[in-house]
């Protein structure tokens, strides 16, 4: 789904007047007495760069008995309600809809009239939705914008507690709503030693223990709380009853966890962690007793797409140079790999350079950086060559064969599957090295 603001932005600053050319007819989705009305406007302008640019909104209104719903604002005054996104709640008691802009709305029907329920007021960061329990886990959170067409389905079904914009547990099936602030307040960053959690989505959910947790970081270099020398990272759990945080710290290398906000998913987490009693009985979320460490596995970075010139990676991160040497001899045993000159302009020992079935791939290594541990990145590697074109003494021609790097692509995304399962099995473990802990 596209996101308008670009030329939005583009137009306030290069001053293109727009005018509204077309509008669709407006799609209705039916859910009692609601209707969601979506409409779809389309506007021209003038933009110096481009010239005359063609740019579509969606809006969306819930509309009762043939009228727009409406609510008071803070005045007292009467507006009606417009939206970026709007669904119907099948699995709910009674006919409703989550509706959001920058607020969120739940708006139901009741003895037969509209209520609107403000679940969170506008706020600067987007509004949100996730399934805590949709087939059993926790599922991606998804993103309020204002979007240039109507894409995908106008419910939302599959599970009964949703988080709402980070701060309400809505049960679907009741509709009865629960303040879950995940993030916290200094009070709560004082509960959980110093570990906050930021926008972080939850990943963790917990019905019988009714708890949520999210991954949080060391914030004792910035806030009077917790200790420099703790852990980088530990997971913060909200206990909903009584609204409280609590921290569980961990050792980032024995959890695998090399890039955050990558590796930190709802199955890394059950991997890692489990509400077990404690000697209380109460439920409390804990790590799991692993016999040992799981797999460090590589991750694939831009997967191939046809049309899409740009390079796919497969990257084994935190390593050094002792990888270098084995992976080498992975791709020549198990790909026919070779390996090839460097071409002419590229540095010695920058990267080593390798054919498979005279597909072109490079291997480099690269240092620690912005937070990030040194890794190891295999990645396709079609040279560009230029000539002087016929006739001219200095205007070049440069080579681009597209066909190439998708093919180079697919085969470093084979490679990088072929390798993994080489990881499962504890091949090439002894050449990952550590995350370094962070300086404060």
């Amino acid at each position: 789904m596209k996101r308008i603001w670009t030329k939005l932005v583009t137009l306030a600053l290069f001053g293109g007047a727009a005018t509204v050319v077309a509008a669709q007819a407006p799609e209705r989705t039916v859910i009692g007495g609601l209707t969601i009305e979506t409409s779809v406007a389309t506007s021209t302008g003038f933009n110096s760069n481009y010239g005359r640019v063609k740019q579509s909104t969606t809006t969306y209104r819930v509309i009762h008995k043939g009228k727009p719903v409406t609510m008071r604002d803070a005045s007292g005054k009467t507006v009606e309600l417009s939206f970026w996104e709007a669904w119907t709640l099948p699995d709910a008691p009674r006919p409703a809809i989550l509706a959001a802009n920058r607020a969120t709305y739940l708006i139901t029907e009741e003895n037969g009239e509209p209520r609107v329920q403000l679940l969170r007021g506008e706020y600067h960061d987007t509004a949100t939705w996730q399934w805590l329990d949709a087939g059993g886990k926790v599922g991606e959170r998804y993103s309020v914008y204002i979007r240039d067409k109507v894409e995908g389905t106008r419910e939302i079904r599959g599970g009964t507690a949703l988080a709402v914009s980070g701060i309400v547990l809505l049960d679907v099936k009741t509709l009865q709503t629960q303040r879950m602030v995940i993030a916290g307040d200094f009070e709560h960053l004082k509960q959980s030693n110093g570990y906050a959690t930021g926008d972080r989505s939850v990943i963790m959910y917990s019905a019988q223990a009714k708890q949520v947790a999210a991954l949080g970081h060391n914030e004792a270099g910035t806030f009077a709380a917790g200790s420099k020398s703790n852990p980088d990272y530990a997971m913060v759990a909200l206990d909903l009853a009584t609204g409280t945080h609590y921290a569980v710290p961990f050792d980032r290398n024995a959890a695998r966890l090399a890039v955050p906000l990558e590796d930190a998913t709802p199955a890394w987490a059950a991997n890692h962690f489990e509400w077990r009693a404690d000697g209380q009985g109460q439920q409390r979320l804990q790590q799991r007793k692993l016999a040992k460490p799981q797999p460090w596995m590589g991750r694939l970075r831009n997967p191939p797409r046809e049309n899409d010139s740009s390079a796919t990676s497969y990257v084994l991160m935190p390593a050094d140079e002792r990888m270098i040497v084995p992976l080498k001899k992975v791709i020549a045993r198990d790909f026919g790999g070779r390996e090839v000159p460097l071409v002419k302009d590229e540095e010695p020992g920058s990267k080593t350079r390798m054919e498979v079935n005279g597909l072109p791939i490079s291997i480099r290594l690269y240092a620690a950086d912005g937070g990030n541990p040194s890794y190891v990145d295999m990645s396709t590697d079609v040279p560009v060559t230029s000539t002087l074109e016929p006739g001219s003494s200095w205007k070049l021609k440069f080579s681009f064969e597209p066909e190439k790097i998708y093919a180079t692509n697919r085969l470093v995304m084979n490679m990088g599957e072929h390798i993994n399962q080489l990881l499962a099995k504890g091949d090439l473990q002894s050449f990952f090295t550590t995350v370094p802990k962070e300086e404060r």
